[in-house]
């Protein structure tokens, strides 16, 4: 979902919070972090305060690793493969200290409570919150509970929230040390990334690779040192309270998606030679690269596609954006119908443009979807079809013209109201499908888009409690692993 840098920058790499599925292919560590709640409003408007911070770095001033950390910095060069050009600063705050930098003290200004009440009005066209929701508020409060830590290439310091190197926040450290090293060997400038979708593929290879390693030290504890971490994330779960909240649960969504997709798509990339870093030196060109991780190594590449064009008497919102991608199409379907629709649809994307308006104080936004082939485009207006069916008070528009489906959505008013999701678990068909083509493609033999048809054909077979089930399988011996691999191996050998 595309929007503009907020008033209030959020950190630009936050720890996430320690949800998982287990991979099945070995005894589960629960840091797969399937769900990340951190401060943001939406996906994109992390991304664009990214490219903020980096612009104008400070002149670099090196001091020696701080010795607690020097442990820590040893384990990430060594697992990552690479050595830090340089020391970086590791600043440990007090809580109060830690909010005072992530949340927004000053009063807001007329442009931006005017830019909140856009992104509010936009998300509730969209049918994505419901009712009045202070995203200003939300923001400030997932910023303070949700954030561990976070690495500021701007900067160059990690900053975290606690001043006692316990095993919890030994782990952290080394994801946000994964961060910055992965900044000085790759240079994370998110302003390299031409579009929305490039710098949400940049953001999620970057946190798909940082839990990797994180993982690692996960595993490299002792039992007692991994119960006392397990122990901490569920207080720290437990005391949030954006991770408890029901006021919109759709902004905690977005941001975990760079997470929840990133961590088998990286996954994928590092059981293949070489291809990990490859990805780092020439990043995915779109969110559906991270999405459908065949397409990334099958070398596609958005397509562009004209923005539609507002009524003549209507005025242009550009603050909140101009794309929609491919996490908001499938966001859009999966809370109004199932996931299975939703990947179905969303897997066929081919590129899309978005725009936004206000007419006579009525904001609406009009999106144009392309598909890859007409196929693709039957499928998406046949889901987005069941979608108008609940949205029936936003004024839905839907059109089709070649592999173009249009749908224009207006917001209905503060009465609207909305399916409740869980966050944690809403992106669990991607998920579940993107870690299916990381098992057909250990096979060299096995080409990307046999293993799209291998996986799709395999998932046509399962319902939503069977991805579920897979989401939280503990090893392949479970009945439902054994049996999906097994459908996966015969219909791969049979898509040739």
């Amino acid at each position: 979902m595309d929007t503009r840098n907020p008033p209030l920058p959020p950190p630009v790499y936050p720890s996430p919070q320690p949800f998982s599925p287990s991979s099945w292919d070995r005894q589960p560590s629960r840091r797969d972090h399937a769900f990340t709640a951190g401060a943001v409003v939406a996906i994109v408007a992390i991304v664009a305060a990214c490219i903020g911070m980096v612009h104008g770095r400070d002149p670099l001033a090196f001091a020696p690793w701080d010795p607690r950390v020097a442990p820590l910095v040893a384990f990430v060069e060594k697992e990552r493969g690479y050595s830090f050009n340089h020391p970086v600063e590791v600043q440990f705050l007090t809580a109060e200290e830690d909010r005072a930098k992530a949340t927004q003290s000053a009063p807001l200004t007329d442009k931006d409570r005017a830019y909140y009440r856009d992104q509010e009005r936009f998300l509730r066209a969209l049918g994505l919150v419901g009712g009045e929701v202070d995203l200003a508020a939300e923001q400030n409060e997932i910023s303070d509970s949700g954030t561990l830590a976070y690495y500021s290439p701007d900067t160059r310091t990690v900053y975290v929230r606690g001043v006692d190197l316990t095993p919890s926040l030994r782990v952290t450290l080394v994801h946000e040390l994964t961060h910055a090293l992965q900044d000085q060997i790759f240079n994370l400038d998110f302003s390299r990334a031409k579009t929305d979708g490039q710098a949400f593929a940049l953001r999620a290879l970057a946190e798909g690779d940082a839990i990797r390693i994180e993982n690692a030290y996960y595993a490299s504890l002792s039992a007692d040192e991994q119960t006392q971490v397990d122990a901490q994330s569920n207080t720290d779960v437990g005391n949030s309270k954006a991770l408890n909240s029901d006021s919109a649960p759709i902004l905690l969504a977005l941001f975990g998606a760079p997470y929840d997709l990133g961590v088998p798509f990286v996954r994928l990339l590092a059981s293949i030679d070489g291809e990990l870093d490859r990805a780092f030196r020439s990043p995915p060109q779109s969110e559906e690269n991270v999405f459908d991780p065949a397409s990334f190594l099958a070398h596609d590449e958005p397509m562009k596609v004209t923005a539609p064009k507002a009524p003549a008497d209507a005025k242009r919102i550009d603050s909140v954006g101009s794309e929609v991608g491919v996490v908001g199409w499938y966001l859009l379907i999966a809370i109004h119908t199932d996931q299975k629709t939703a990947l179905t649809a969303a897997e066929g994307w081919g590129g899309d443009a978005m725009t936004v308006y206000d007419r006579a104080g009525l904001l609406c936004t009009s999106m144009i979807f392309r598909g890859d082939s007409a196929r693709d485009a039957d499928e998406m207006q046949a889901a987005l079809s069941k979608v108008i069916t609940s949205l029936g008070d936003h004024s839905p528009q839907l059109g089709r013209q070649a592999s173009d489906v249009t749908l224009t959505l207006c917001d209905p008013g503060a009465s609207a109201t909305v399916p409740k999701i869980d966050a944690t678990a809403i992106f669990a068909a991607p998920t579940v499908r993107s870690l299916l083509l990381g098992f057909v493609l250990k096979n060299p033999n096995v080409t990307p888009r046999q293993a799209d048809c291998g996986v799709d054909k395999t998932l046509q077979g399962l319902d939503d409690a069977d991805i579920m089930q897979l989401l939280n399988a503990q090893s392949q011996d479970e009945p439902i692993v054994h049996d999906t691999l097994s459908a996966l191996a015969s219909f791969t050998a049979g898509c040739r």
